[in-house]
């Protein structure tokens, strides 16, 4: 017979559901700090970003500036974020720390002194590497939400080959859509139309997770010497979200926005081509590796009968700028030659594509076999030249009867540039007859003509009559407009006028503030800050932003230092109050009125 559980058993029971269900949240707003460095290696004058995280916690104290050698730290202001995850409310406090490197080597960002809840601490050291970057080079800083970069695979190239380039565009939002690009090139190259396959990756960058979208193309080389490629200018389509009620909901509200980008600049040399070693079948273009096809048709023929030629090239190099191959008869008397006509007929993904040259070869008089094509090319991997031959096609071609018969009769087409070998008939052709099935009677019924009705829109009875419902819907549109436009602006609230410095220069005298050391030392700070507003409203000098800084950076110092953690209360000496009204009153006086 079973027994119900204890009400005991029930209540630990249900005491340890509650626990692990809400053990988690308790952890998650536990106070932490996380530091990151972004862009750890950067070149002398660029810029990397020390990321100080807190979480559920207050810090204050945060110097405006660090000393460190061979970098410039300065700090850069802070993000408040407020998140709202499963019930449990969490507060993310972001600081950011401005990193410029001033001279080559492996340096050291000193720890970073600030309080966290009251208690003094400090950041670890963080080590960055500062190089010398090439010109022309562009950095990958992940600092950046969105930047574009121009790349190819050499830096040496010949005259006339073709190199591939890429163009590729980072971002750390979604990439929705990407233009075809501009990119500028010095006049001894061409760049060729960029692919619309878009090649999409996920990388990760300084701890950053970019989005790539890359499309490439090509780009030749048409005469020797320098050859800058870029820079080149793009807009993407990015995906962005936003968080428009400070909840830390980003992921919820998102919309595209056009971003545009410029890249990177590369120079290239380029070489001329080796005169030694050049066959006579060689044409400037043709710098590659190419293979050669051969298709003939009709084999059996009479002389005089047109001979259908198609020759294949394919493989790497600029099929825009080949030449046909070279007909190598032993007599060419023996042949009518026509111009060849090009068609490029694009490669699948992934692969070459070909260019194919149809063309029209009249053997005048029987011969044994079509003599061989030859092409000559410069093949720039091996810096040696090649040649591709067809091999000799067997024909077996007729002496024409016709012409064997009457070559007297044989002539010319007034008018044609075609000799024909052919004799041609030139009796009279018999006189047409006129052929009357074209010829209609006349009507004999009577003519009746009608005024045409006058048209609606010429009426003057129909625009006076659309005058006044025109006007009643233009009045309700007016009043309906002019009656929102007012609800607007009595909803919409006013900012109220920034406080003066003579008012907050008012408030330092007070006794009351005085006699107390927080709100003395924040009387200050605030007609600092108004000060500092007045001189970039006034574009002072920068000597006079430099000591509000240095003044401001004191106050703080003062008011949060380690002196001030430990002894909060106890006021400052008149000496002090002194000094530092003396300072302020200096400072103002300094600006124009």
């Amino acid at each position: 017979m079973s027994r119900s559980p204890r009400p005991a058993f029930c209540l630990l029971l249900l005491l340890g559901l509650w626990h692990s269900a809400f053990s988690d949240r308790l952890r998650a707003q536990e106070p932490s700090v996380s530091v990151n460095l972004v862009g750890k290696r950067i070149g002398i004058g660029e810029q990397a970003v020390l990321l100080i995280k807190v979480a559920n916690a207050q810090a204050e104290g945060f110097p405006e500036t660090v000393a460190a050698d061979g970098l410039k730290v300065e700090f850069r202001g802070s993000n408040t974020t407020r998140k709202f995850v499963n019930g449990v409310f969490s507060l993310e406090i972001d600081f950011y720390y401005q990193i410029t490197g001033e001279r080559e080597g492996t340096l050291t960002v000193p720890p970073i002194p600030f309080t966290l809840n009251g208690k003094a601490t400090a950041t670890a050291t963080q080590s960055i590497e500062v190089f010398k970057r090439k010109p022309g080079d562009l950095a990958i800083d992940a600092s950046k939400p969105y930047f574009a970069r121009l790349e190819c695979g050499a830096a040496e190239i010949y005259e006339g080959q073709t190199l591939p380039i890429a163009l590729t565009v980072y971002s750390r939002s979604n990439i929705h859509q990407i233009n075809p690009p501009d990119v500028q090139i010095s006049d001894n190259g061409q760049v060729h139309a960029f692919s619309r396959e878009v090649e999409q990756k996920t990388i990760e960058v300084d701890g950053y997770t970019f989005i790539t979208a890359g499309i490439k193309s090509q780009v030749t080389a048409l005469r020797p010497g320098e050859m800058t490629l870029g820079p080149g200018n793009i807009v993407a389509t990015i995906l962005e979200s936003s968080d428009p009620f400070g909840m830390g909901s980003r992921s919820l509200f998102t919309q595209t926005v056009p971003r545009k980008m410029s890249t990177n600049s590369l120079s290239i040399v380029v070489k001329p081509l080796p005169t030694e070693g050049r066959p006579a079948s060689f044409r400037m273009g043709s710098v590659g590796n190419f293979d050669l096809g051969l298709e003939v048709s009709p084999r059996e023929l009479q002389a005089g009968d047109p001979l259908s030629i198609e020759l294949t090239l394919s493989g790497e190099g600029s099929l825009e700028s080949i030449e046909a191959p070279v007909f190598m008869p032993a007599n060419k008397e023996d042949w009518r030659i026509f111009d060849p006509k090009k068609t490029i007929e694009p490669g699948e993904e992934g692969k070459p594509g070909r260019a194919v040259f149809t063309q029209v070869i009249i053997p005048k008089k029987p011969v044994a076999e079509l003599p061989p094509f030859e092409f000559g090319f410069f093949d720039p991997q091996t810096a040696t030249y090649g040649v591709r031959r067809t091999e000799p096609v067997p024909l077996k071609i007729s002496q024409d009867s016709a012409l064997a018969g009457s070559a007297q009769s044989a002539g010319t087409v007034a008018g044609s540039e075609y000799v024909s070998n052919r004799p041609v008939d030139l009796s009279p052709l018999a006189k047409p007859k006129a052929q009357f099935a074209d010829i209609l009677h006349i009507s004999t019924l009577p003519l009746i003509l009608r005024t045409p009705p006058e048209p609606l829109l010429a009426a003057k009875t129909f625009w006076l009559a659309q005058i006044p419902p025109a006007l009643l819907f233009f009045g309700l549109a007016g009043w309906g407009t002019l009656r929102l436009l007012r609800e607007r602006s009595s909803r919409r609230p006013k900012a109220a006028a920034p406080e003066s410095y003579r008012s907050l220069r008012h408030k330092v005298d007070v006794p009351e503030t005085r006699a107390r050391r927080v709100p003395f030392l924040q009387a200050v700070l605030a007609c600092l800050t108004q000060l500092r507003h007045q001189a970039v409203h006034q574009k002072s000098s920068a000597e006079s932003l430099a000591a509000i800084d240095q003044l401001s950076a004191r106050a703080q110092q003062t008011l949060y230092g380690p002196e001030a953690q430990s002894h909060p209360n106890q006021p400052l000496s008149e000496a002090e109050i002194a000094g530092w009204i003396r300072e302020l009153d200096q400072l103002a006086s300094a600006l124009p009125r």
